[in-house]
């Protein structure tokens, strides 16, 4: 019985999925908290106020599409974890994943999951950034133009976009 469950190729293994879901209730749940939603907010803004840059904001996003291996096994290192935010270019190519690193973030194996996703992001050229709960707007933008390579004249350069 556990071989049927836990094969996910068997093909009775789907009737099975749709028995379950059948079977179970469902319910909406907020795809960020309130924090998250800050974070998310602030990096909307930046884009939206940026337009000529092409830029588009995503939230939720799993790993596994937007960055490949040449490993099946590394590649399912990384396949199903997902970061808070992703930024991508014009042709919907990565250009920086942020984390929100909430104040319940550092449980169970937290560290080596974002190891885990450090590496993975360095060796395939997209930035990683983390915010914290301490980042205020100007800090959130500052590290988004560092991870983009923006360098703009003043030290408040969050501040001259928003």
């Amino acid at each position: 019985l556990m071989y049927f469950f836990s094969n996910r190729n068997f093909p009775h293994f789907i009737v099975k999925r749709v028995w379950f879901v059948s079977r179970a209730s469902f319910y909406k749940k907020k795809l960020m908290n309130k924090s998250e939603y800050r974070v998310f907010s602030t990096i909307e803004h930046w884009v939206a106020k940026n337009p000529h840059l092409g830029y588009r904001l995503f939230s939720q996003v799993s790993v596994g599409e937007y960055m490949g291996a040449n490993d099946d096994n590394a590649f399912m290192s990384i396949n199903s974890k997902r970061v808070d935010f992703l930024i991508v270019n014009p042709f919907g190519e990565a250009l920086v994943a942020v984390e929100y690193q909430g104040e319940g973030h550092y449980q169970n194996n937290a560290k080596d999951r974002d190891e885990v996703k450090a590496i993975a992001h360095d060796k395939a050229g997209i930035k990683l950034i983390e915010i914290f709960p301490r980042d205020d707007k100007v800090e959130i933008l500052n590290k988004i133009d560092i991870a983009l390579s923006i360098h703009r004249p003043d030290s408040n350069a969050g501040v001259a976009i928003s």
